[in-house]
């Protein structure tokens, strides 16, 4: 399968996930946030069965420290804004999509995958706070970002598992696993797959354009400070989790090159935030139920 095709094998594929309408009219709903209707949004969520619960728990999980519990949909759009809400949603609606699986029955490949998703997403919360007050982004917005970055790794993995191992055999060579992909797929690679899938679910512009720029961001159209944030955090997770993305022997080390910095974040803190991320991880994957 070459470029497009894969494109064509992925919709194909039985597992392919399906948008149920009641997603997709909320979906719709959200496009653009200061015009959401809230009290409508907030019945439309309850509607959906676990949707809410999902929200609430993400929102008042103990990795936030937020100073007291949120209770309602609505007391949450006030607290954090409908910007960070949107992305709250779209990543609890992507976890609708794609069926929780038991631990204990997860691949090794899916577990890394996990513990690096989780990794950007604790990694950019901790940038954050590094930056400061004055250029600190919404640590749940950022996190909820770095859980949805990487779907097209899933995308394919659950429509295309036998791509998988193709994706590995070229990675132990010593490949970038961009690079490794784009080989195997024929010119295309996660990103392509997870702003394909997205545009699908017409997700906003601002989500897409995280998914399929997040390794470099100068191709944005809309560069950003969050798109920087998420680009060095997926960076730092890359250099911790590397060895741990492939279950066969490494014949060359992978490659990992450090994206643009214009938020001149020094050596110093990446490597202070690198040496903290096992326990950070382990530890948010205890707080958590569900991404």
């Amino acid at each position: 399968m070459r470029g497009r095709h894969i494109f064509e094998a992925i919709e194909k594929s039985d597992k392919f996930p399906k948008m149920p309408k009641e997603l997709s009219d909320i979906v719709n709903m959200i496009q653009v946030p200061e015009e959401t209707d809230i009290d409508e949004l907030a019945d439309r969520i309850k509607n959906v069965v676990d949707l809410e619960s999902m929200i609430m728990d993400f929102i008042n999980s103990e990795f936030f420290k937020a100073p007291k519990k949120v209770t309602s949909l609505k007391e949450a759009i006030i607290f954090l804004g409908m910007n960070t809400m949107q992305v709250i949603i779209l990543a609890q609606i992507v976890n609708c999509l794609f069926p929780k699986e038991d631990p204990e029955s997860c691949t090794y490949q899916k577990i890394c995958y996990l513990k690096h998703t989780v990794g950007t997403a604790v990694a950019a919360t901790a940038l954050s706070e590094w930056l400061g007050e004055e250029s600190r982004s919404d640590k749940y917005e950022l996190f909820a970002y770095g859980v949805l970055h990487d779907i097209g790794v899933v995308l394919y993995e659950v429509c295309l598992p036998e791509m998988v191992d193709k994706v590995q055999d070229i990675i132990i060579r010593g490949n970038h696993p961009v690079v490794a992909e784009r080989i195997a797929f024929g010119g295309i690679d996660h990103t392509d797959i997870g702003a394909w899938f997205c545009r699908k679910l017409n997700f906003p512009p601002n989500i897409v354009d995280i998914i399929e720029n997040h390794h470099w961001p100068k191709k944005s159209t809309n560069i950003n400070k969050i798109m920087y944030i998420i680009s060095v955090a997926d960076y730092i997770s890359h250099l911790y989790y590397r060895d741990f993305l492939i279950k066969k022997k490494v014949e060359k080390p992978i490659k990992i090159y450090m994206p643009p910095n214009p938020l001149n974040i020094p050596h110093e803190v990446i490597d202070e935030i690198l040496c903290r991320l096992p326990g950070l991880v382990d530890e948010t994957l205890r707080l958590f139920k569900r991404f």
